[in-house]
């Protein structure tokens, strides 16, 4: 499958990184361009056990490259993971918060590219609410003016063709890549069946565990809920268990 991880912070270059490993296609895109040129090297930019070595087989066989481009990582990728910070707090609401400049060039992009679906995945611990504001600034900004001229006739069919997807990770350091690789649970908060469908097969390779001995594992769980009422919980081995909010179902 193809992805896009917006961001080449611990969170979003982990992912890179083991999404790559596990056989999907990713580019990761980052504004930095000395970051992107150090990171296509094979260096990395965090310290983890094996990231490097991933990291370098990878980028190798061709499965995971790094670029300054938004357009060209939206283009490439079915989904398109959001790894950039997105905190709420009063003082960065404003058109400075990364996530939501982040946000409005995505929608731009978007707008040239109606009849492809994509799914939006909001990544980061962050308050319940998080997935709709996403979604909220991608309509704002496909809503202006100017990008409605621009394509009146798909303007509606660009509305349509994307979904936003809650999936928060919790990834602890020195043990990130196991905890993306071979996770307990997997959370997805959504409004649309097509995107979690899409995020299932995603996810496989895990599910299945490739490439973990421990044949007596338990499975790996999704959770799965709407966009409103998606709870990001901690896992247990972060803290202590607390009341989640509604699930609607657990496959």
């Amino acid at each position: 499958m193809n992805v896009c991880v917006v961001g080449t912070g611990f969170t979003g270059l982990v992912t890179s990184v083991c999404l790559a490993h596990i056989g999907h296609k990713v580019i990761c895109v980052d504004e930095d361009g000395a970051r992107v040129s150090q990171l296509q090297s094979g260096m990395s930019l965090i310290t983890e056990p094996s990231m490097e070595s991933m990291m370098q087989k990878s980028i190798q066989a061709g499965r995971l490259s790094f670029t300054t481009e938004l357009g060209a990582g939206m283009a490439h990728g079915d989904i398109i993971f959001v790894s950039v910070s997105n905190r709420l707090s009063s003082s960065d609401m404003g058109d400075r918060n990364t996530a939501k400049v982040v946000g409005r060039s995505m929608a731009t992009h978007l707008a040239r590219m109606p009849h492809t679906y994509k799914v939006i995945v909001n990544q980061l611990s962050s308050p319940v609410q998080s997935g709709n504001w996403l979604r909220q600034i991608l309509l704002d900004e496909m809503s202006r003016p100017q990008i409605k001229q621009s394509s009146p006739q798909d303007f509606v069919i660009i509305v349509k063709n994307f979904s936003v997807v809650v999936n928060p990770v919790f990834l602890r350091k020195g043990f990130a890549i196991n905890d993306m690789i071979c996770p307990d649970q997997i959370i997805l908060g959504s409004n649309s069946k097509r995107a979690i469908s899409k995020m299932k097969d995603l996810y496989q390779p895990l599910i299945a565990h490739r490439g973990v001995k421990d044949e007596a594992r338990v499975p790996v769980s999704f959770i799965v809920t709407d966009l409103m009422s998606v709870h990001l919980k901690e896992p247990a081995h972060l803290k202590q268990p607390e009341t989640m909010w509604p699930i609607m179902q657990i496959v």
